[in-house]
């Protein structure tokens, strides 16, 4: 019932079944924090509880905007569109932050 979107920054990744195999996997990826795939796994544990799907969307970067437009690109953009339902990323907090 509900759409939950990550960003996924990686220019090979195509299709789903690619999405849910790298994120499934334990092994490291370039690309893909450890950090998004500890939370991929807690999406898996409360969607068996919950009982909701999940979709997965690829996204070529956060954000912007098209030429002098308020066209958002991205992540926002997405979100600003309400294309999904929720959506997810990873975030890190620095010091400089």
């Amino acid at each position: 019932f509900s759409l939950v979107l990550k960003v996924i920054d990686l220019d090979n990744v195509i299709n789903k079944t690619e999405i849910y195999s790298l994120l499934s996997d334990p092994v490291k990826h370039s690309g893909i924090s450890a950090f998004t795939k500890y939370y991929y796994e807690l999406l898996q544990i409360l969607k068996e509880h919950i009982n909701f799907r999940i979709e997965f969307r690829v996204s070529r970067g956060w954000a912007g905007r098209l030429d002098n437009t308020s066209y958002r690109l991205g992540f926002l953009g997405i979100m600003a569109r309400n294309e999904a339902d929720v959506g997810a990323s990873g975030i890190f907090n620095r010091i400089n932050r």
